[in-house]
């Protein structure tokens, strides 16, 4: 079926045969390709096909290297790159013969939906964002993005991820010294930004050889992961009362938009959740999170306070051990990235240091919610 629009009539043989110049997404013939026309390149997208009529439909609209680049790179979306001020609608018999062309009045917005590019789908689906999360709110746009809110979804993704990855290596967390490149499993790049209200997508950033040997998700675990976290959400929405284990409804808290603010929503997304339909989460599931989470921890958990030495920093697993305590005890701590300077700092000039914490029952590691240097080791001070 054919859409209708408005635009003026332009020489049908204004784009020729609309002969590909490269290839760039095929099936069953070329869907999206570039097309070179007195030298100004230009970006075809097959919108729809037309069999009483015979007729194909293709949108065509200019674009440039770099906007090649960004789409084959997955830091943009075809709709973004197709989405230019000026957009042709070119029909083609199934010959091959041009039939017409027309440049829209309203460019890509005058194209319903279900003929051009989805908002979010990439040029090839393995640059689809792993996981990204999108800020909703009505005062949310470009132009006006207040810093925490990019704060939040910048910081949303990775620390939910390590909650999952934390969940998944609970037993291995405090044994050995882990490899170096476990944490870039969660502290992944931010693959785009959009402004429909405010958007961040994460990408692996596999290394190239990585990315020549074609690993799957699961051969890092997202796969497993990702179905928990799918149900953890699916849970905070509303959607089944199967309540999740506390390190997963942690992650989920990562998630959920604020109480108050501009931040109204939160919709969650990714290949990682192994779904097509993005989660909206709005102020109900963070309500739904925080009371489950209060009372886990009122049962679970206990503050404590220790004063010592920060020794045997791990950084890549963000934990160290306490030594020289008041009692002699040696304890593991975890921490969050936010104390990542200040332990590091203490741990290099060996200062005395006040460590809050929350700890599950009698077990380590505790989970550090406050740190604080006091001083020099006495031994230093003399040294000077």
């Amino acid at each position: 079926m054919l859409w209708t629009f408005d635009g003026a009539s332009e020489d049908p043989s204004r784009f020729g045969s609309l002969e590909p110049e490269h290839v760039l997404y095929e099936l069953d013939g070329p869907k999206i390709f570039t097309l070179r026309v007195q030298g100004k390149l230009h970006l075809v997208y097959e919108s729809c096909v037309d069999v009483e009529s015979k007729t194909v439909r293709f949108l065509v609209a200019p674009t440039s290297s770099l906007l090649l680049d960004d789409l084959t790179s997955g830091t943009r979306s075809v709709l973004e790159v197709l989405d230019q001020p000026w957009v042709w609608v070119v029909d083609q018999g199934f010959q091959g013969d041009s039939l017409s062309c027309h440049v829209l009045d309203n460019g890509l917005a005058s194209v319903p939906i279900g003929f051009k590019p989805e908002r979010d789908i990439m040029l090839w689906p393995h640059l689809m964002p792993l996981l990204a999360v999108r800020m909703i709110g009505p005062d949310i746009r470009r132009g006006n993005v207040p810093a925490s809110v990019i704060k939040r979804a910048a910081d949303a993704v990775p620390a939910a991820l390590k909650k999952c990855f934390d969940r998944r290596n609970r037993d291995a967390t405090t044994q050995g010294r882990p490899d170096n490149s476990r944490r870039t499993f969660y502290d992944l790049p931010a693959q785009r930004f959009a402004f429909n209200s405010f958007e961040i997508a994460f990408h692996e950033g596999l290394s190239s050889t990585q990315s020549h040997l074609n690993l799957s998700d699961d051969a890092f675990g997202y796969e497993a992961d990702g179905d928990e976290l799918r149900r953890a959400l699916e849970w905070a929405k509303g959607d089944t009362d199967s309540n999740p284990d506390v390190v997963m409804a942690e992650a989920v808290e990562k998630l959920v938009p604020p109480m108050h603010g501009v931040v109204e929503s939160v919709e969650v997304k990714g290949r990682m959740l192994q779904s097509i339909e993005p989660i909206v989460l709005k102020r109900t599931a963070t309500k739904r999170v925080k009371l489950f989470l209060a009372t886990q921890r009122a049962a679970e958990r206990v503050l404590v306070g220790f004063e010592g030495f920060v020794d045997e920093l791990d950084k890549g697993k963000l934990s160290f051990i306490l030594r020289g305590t008041k009692d002699g005890a040696e304890i593991t701590f975890t921490f969050s990235e936010e104390f990542y300077d200040d332990i590091l700092e203490a741990f290099s000039s060996s200062a005395r240091v006040a460590v809050s914490g929350r700890r599950t029952l009698a077990r380590q590691p505790i989970e550090v919610i406050g740190f604080e240097p006091i001083s020099a080791r006495s031994s230093d001070l003399d040294a000077d």
